[in-house]
């Protein structure tokens, strides 16, 4: 098998070119201000480190387990928008976010779950 984070770091190098040509095609290429850089970093390195912990649990924990943690990730997305932005979402956009949410755990709760053999001595 092969390391995550190596494919990960793989795929998202080789979309990186492709995705600044598309910028520069377009004159959308504009200069990063220095007061951003810092936060582009700390975003950067909490999204590389959200990946691998990801990984992590589906090694450590029950894939249903994570799911569920995997399911919360809007909300969280939620809590650092207004964190940083100090504005909420459109009320449309809390709509939609809301149904893919009950969706998402409504699959969770009725999903079936397999039946394993009992196995007699």
């Amino acid at each position: 098998t092969m390391d995550p984070v190596i494919v990960n770091t793989a795929r998202l190098s080789f979309a990186l070119p492709f995705i600044l040509l598309y910028a520069l095609l377009q004159h959308e290429v504009v200069p990063l201000p220095l007061g951003s850089i810092a936060l582009i970093s700390i975003v950067s390195i909490s999204i590389v480190a959200g990946f691998i912990l990801m990984f992590k649990a589906y090694e450590l924990a029950d894939l249903s387990k994570v799911a569920v943690i995997g399911a919360m990730e809007p909300l969280i997305i939620l809590m650092y928008s207004i964190a940083v932005f100090a504005t909420l979402p459109s009320g449309p956009e809390l709509a939609g976010g809301a149904i893919i949410l009950a969706g998402t755990f409504l699959l969770i709760y009725f999903r079936k779950k397999p039946k394993v053999p009992v196995i007699e001595d």
